[in-house]
């Protein structure tokens, strides 16, 4: 698997993706994690909020992946690597199946991720 350069015109839609699979993806499902292992009470109208959180930007990010396998482009890049690895706690933890299911897209961008980095180990 090779991380290609992208056209400058990817560059920005490249961050955006990192931005946002950052902020609504990985720091929210940080918030639902800490306090189950132990970092901080948990707080249900809290826990609320994150999940409702995350639930909508697996909306997005299902929407966007419904007629796409990468975020940008046609190949791998750094939104992919970045947005896969902030969904990994979710996905390993945090997230089960009944909880994924309505968000078929992004489960198979997951699992295409997981089982491309089985192939690279």
């Amino acid at each position: 698997m090779k991380l290609l350069f992208c056209l400058k015109n990817q560059q920005g839609q490249i961050e955006q993706w990192i931005d946002f699979s950052s902020s609504k993806l990985d720091v929210n499902l940080k918030r639902l994690l800490l306090p189950r292992v132990g970092y901080g009470p948990l707080i249900k109208p809290a826990e609320d909020i994150f999940i409702a959180e995350v639930k909508r930007g697996l909306g997005t990010l299902n929407k966007h992946l419904a007629s796409r396998t990468f975020l940008v482009g046609d190949s791998v890049t750094l939104a992919d690597i970045i947005t896969t690895c902030n969904l990994l706690l979710g996905f390993q933890l945090l997230m089960p199946k009944s909880f994924t299911s309505e968000y078929p897209h992004v489960e198979t961008y997951f699992g295409t991720w997981s089982i491309k980095q089985s192939l690279v180990r």
